[in-house]
């Protein structure tokens, strides 16, 4: 399995949007189904506070993260195309932040 961790920097005015958005991702059938079609086996999402800044932290796992963003990009699920619209409007900066241990037991 392939792990990924990033912090994504939001845009001035965004985080609200971004925030309502996430927060209704698990009450959405199609939100599994995503996952499923882009061959995430994990994907959380938490928030890091720093003064005035949020920033979004994103940790995934896939057998293929490559294949996983492909999909992602292709797919006309509506949390997909959803999703899409809000990185273009929200997303300002993506920081990969490297892993140090990621242990399954």
């Amino acid at each position: 399995m392939q792990v990924q961790l990033l912090r994504v920097r939001l845009r001035a005015r965004t985080e609200q949007k971004m925030r309502t958005f996430l927060d209704g991702l698990p009450s959405r059938p199609e939100t599994v189904r995503a996952l499923r079609d882009e061959g995430i086996a994990i994907e959380s999402v938490g928030w890091s506070v720093t003064g005035d800044r949020v920033d979004l932290l994103l940790y995934q796992r896939a057998n293929d993260l490559q294949a996983a963003s492909a999909a992602f990009t292709r797919s006309t699920n509506p949390v997909d195309v959803e999703m899409k619209t809000l990185i273009e409007e929200a997303w300002e900066e993506v920081v990969v932040i490297p892993i140090v241990f990621d242990y399954e037991a």
